[in-house]
Parts: structure tokens; C-alpha cells; sequence
């Protein structure tokens, strides 16, 4: 995951933005959230993972991506998320 992490903080830094292609969610963000967002609730419960702190830019980008108003509408309650890994990995 650093590694996927590293290519966004890269993306975002050179770009100078808060989203993948801009100021404003597009459709690359609201498919590309979700998965994060189930990988790094699976990878933190299992693993502990947090991202980098060496990659800032990919920190802000998950917390403004998880943080905006049509994503939490959208999303799933982490422990569903768990509950799910948690039913594939038995």
C-alpha cells in the first residue's frame, strides 16, 4: 500500500491539487475512494496500517475524500466493511 500511497502523494504534489484531477471530486475520486476506504479499514484493523506520514498529500487526500458530505453519504459503516473481509478471510 506505501507504494500506491506514494504514487498519489506524487500525483497531488505535482499537480498542486486536493483531488486527483482538480479542486472538486470527479469520477476517478469516487471510484478510487471506496476502494481505499475498504483497504485501509480492513489493513487497520488487521495490520494496524497507517499511511505514511512521509506521504502528506495522500494523507489530506483520504481525509478530505472520506470526509466529504457525498462520500459519507454513500459509504458503508466500517464495521460492515469488516464484517465482510472478516467473512472472506474464514
Amino acid at each position: 500500500m506505501d507504494a500506491v500511497f506514494g504514487e498519489i502523494d506524487s500525483h497531488l504534489a505535482a499537480n498542486k491539487t486536493t483531488y486527483l484531477d482538480g479542486a472538486g471530486l470527479t469520477h476517478a475520486d469516487m471510484s478510487l475512494l471506496p476502494k481505499l476506504y475498504h483497504a485501509l479499514t480492513a489493513l487497520e484493523h488487521e495490520k494496524q496500517y497507517a499511511i505514511p506520514a512521509s506521504y502528506p498529500q495522500a494523507r489530506g487526500y483520504v481525509a478530505t475524500g472520506f470526509d466529504n458530505d457525498l462520500f459519507k453519504a454513500t459509504s458503508y459503516p466500517k464495521e460492515y466493511v469488516l464484517k465482510g473481509w472478516l467473512a472472506k478471510k474464514q
